[in-house]
């Protein structure tokens, strides 16, 4: 199995938390993260994109605005690794701590700055 995730950044506002790649002007945006197979970050994004109003089982391929709320509370979870874990893949929540730490803050640090900041994965067996 593959997963592949991603953080990207833009000064594109949306008008809901879940949005379509149609709404995105890709020409403004630029990639600040990627990680390859976290289970964990993708366990908190998951439950995430349900709490908002999410659609679509598994969660896959549709892009999560983030708040600073949500990496609050990711960076919380992150550092009592309490993540809840995606199965089907390996653990690694311990090779992205400092990583995921990392982007926490420059996510912070951009949506302070006027940007919006997403999370967008992509799976396959």
């Amino acid at each position: 199995m593959v997963l592949d995730q991603y953080a990207y950044r833009t000064k594109q506002q949306f008008s809901s938390d879940v949005f379509s790649y149609n709404e995105i002007n890709r020409d403004e945006v630029e990639e600040i993260m990627y990680w390859r197979e976290h289970p964990y970050l993708q366990g908190f994004m998951s439950n995430l994109f349900y709490k908002k109003n999410g659609i679509g089982v598994p969660y896959i391929a549709s892009p999560l605005k983030l708040t600073v709320d949500d990496l609050l509370e990711l960076k919380k979870q992150v550092i009592n690794k309490s993540l809840p874990k995606f199965s089907g893949w390996y653990n690694t929540s311990d090779y992205y701590y400092d990583d995921d730490l990392l982007f926490i803050e420059k996510a912070i640090q951009f949506i302070n700055e006027g940007y919006t900041v997403y999370y967008d994965c992509w799976w396959e067996f």
